[in-house]
């Protein structure tokens, strides 16, 4: 199955999501520190970015999804996160973002995951 690479700063809701998806085949990666996004993506090479927006700084995971975007413009990216639709200012009117709602279910993740790996990146 895919190789997922997880951006998170609550480790809880890490292992939860990592047991969620490797039940279904999924190879999670799990990383708290988004200073080291670029280079976690280069050595592990993921199918999907998992990533949380609330966490080191203010919104370190809308600038961290600027920086993948630019560097690996193919990458899927799911936001996992419970400010949901509060975050839409920050994209480009034609840029709608993945979005999995927190509190996270195992039939929401999965789904998401299944969905955005099926679907082409728009660029």
């Amino acid at each position: 199955m895919a190789k997922i690479l997880h951006f998170e700063d609550d480790a809880d809701i890490r292992l939860v999501v990592q047991k969620i998806l490797q039940k279904e085949g999924h190879k999670v990666v799990n990383e708290s520190d988004t200073n080291l996004a670029v280079e976690k993506i280069a050595e592990i090479q993921p199918d999907l970015v998992l990533l949380d927006v609330m966490m080191d700084e203010v919104d370190s995971g809308l600038q961290v999804y600027e920086t993948i975007c630019q560097e690996y413009p193919q990458l899927p990216i799911i936001f996992l996160t419970s400010l949901g639709d509060q975050i839409m200012p920050y994209f480009q009117d034609n840029v709608m973002p993945w979005i999995v709602e927190k509190p996270i279910t195992p039939g929401k993740i999965v789904s998401a995951v299944k969905q955005r790996l099926t679907l082409p990146v728009l660029t």
